[in-house]
């Protein structure tokens, strides 16, 4: 929770230095990211700790914990943690008994209404080397319900340069015709201490959803000399 006093709630609240095309719900976000940012706030501090939301954890079969997740930044969702596992820590059985189950406090109580739709998790499977975007492949779930999720893979793998069009490139540099990566590869670089402090042995890698946003902020850098926060990864 973050500790302001009357007079300065008041202060904020009371501002009227806004656009007119900007909506309440929006001015009501900036006056309370004004706020964080004026009294130097963390935001892993002011968003929702994993220690308070997860109540019960197994992964096949075994007890886990906290320390089995691995907590980044969205700039949308605040915290996000991921459970992150190795291929040699791969199921070999299907089934609720051998994924991963979690029991969860929603903490709906802190849910500030106008920043958010309504109460829930946004979840993501992805593999652990890509970077997720949650905000675009991921799905909901409401509190106060048990919910089990099926998956099945399809992965397609194309072949490597000329082939696949001369503006695409390698990740790591090795055939990237433009450089394009020398000002987007700060971002994947954050999500790869994510997979290190994690103990995967394997770099981040390029999906067409990271295309895009990367495209997307750059643009924005160049043109604007800004980011855009939504899509800020950690």
């Amino acid at each position: 929770m973050l500790n302001f006093t009357e007079s300065q709630w008041e202060e904020s609240m009371g501002s009227n230095r806004f656009a007119d095309h900007i909506t309440p719900e929006m001015r009501v976000i900036h006056k309370h990211l004004r706020l964080i940012y004026e009294k130097n706030v963390n935001l892993s501090e002011a968003g929702h700790s994993l220690n308070d939301m997860l109540l019960d954890c197994t992964f096949q079969s075994t007890k886990c914990t906290t320390n089995n997740f691995t907590r980044w930044e969205h700039g949308t969702y605040g915290n996000c943690y991921t459970m992150i596992v190795s291929n040699d820590q791969y199921s070999s059985f299907v089934g609720p008994l051998y994924g991963l189950s979690v029991m969860l406090y929603v903490a709906d109580k802190e849910y500030l209404a106008r920043h958010s739709q309504g109460a829930g998790f946004k979840v993501e499977v992805h593999p652990p080397e890509y970077v997720p975007f949650p905000e675009d492949k991921g799905f909901t779930i409401s509190p106060g319900v048990m919910t089990s999720v099926g998956i099945k893979q399809m992965r397609i793998s194309r072949m490597p340069l000329p082939y696949d069009g001369t503006d695409c490139g390698d990740l790591h540099g090795k055939t990237d015709p433009h450089g394009s990566w020398k000002n987007a590869s700060l971002y994947y670089k954050r999500y790869n201490r994510v997979l290190i402090n994690a103990g995967y042995p394997d770099p981040v890698n390029y999906t067409t959803q990271a295309c895009v946003k990367s495209c997307y902020q750059r643009r924005l850098v160049n043109d604007c000399g800004c980011v855009d926060p939504s899509f800020v990864t950690r």
